[in-house]
């Protein structure tokens, strides 16, 4: 019988129980999140929903084209590498066209990652 008991290693319930003592004493010592989040993110990258970057986009919006440019316009959604952007007149759409390649730059330096690559206007409200 004892032969049994140490082939199938049984534990008795309090050798059970201290095994999950010191399985929680594990966890209950604290690791510092910037040891922990930059393994995280570099193994697997969180790539944004178009949802998510039509919302970084919307919020940024007056960094990216600037206090004048800002009440005129607005991010309206994202299709895949187009950005549609909404504004107040055509005047304003010939406007923003020319400065598009600014626009986009400005884009990729406040997120590296974002897949933008092309702008249109849209005349509305």
């Amino acid at each position: 019988m004892s032969n049994f008991a140490t082939n199938v290693n049984l534990f008795s319930p309090l050798d059970q129980a201290m095994e999950y003592s010191s399985m929680r004493e594990k966890l209950r010592k604290p690791l510092a999140l910037n040891t922990i989040l930059p393994s995280l993110f570099s193994k697997n990258p969180i790539p944004l929903t178009p949802k998510d970057l039509l919302y970084c986009l919307q919020h940024n919006w007056e960094t990216i084209v600037g206090a004048p440019l800002h009440p005129h316009t607005f991010p309206q959604q994202v299709y895949g590498k187009r950005l549609v952007i909404t504004v107040k007149g055509s005047v304003w759409a010939n406007e923003l066209q020319m400065m598009q390649p600014t626009i986009l730059r400005k884009i990729q330096e406040l997120l590296p990652k974002c897949p933008v690559t092309e702008i249109r206007f849209e005349v509305g409200k």
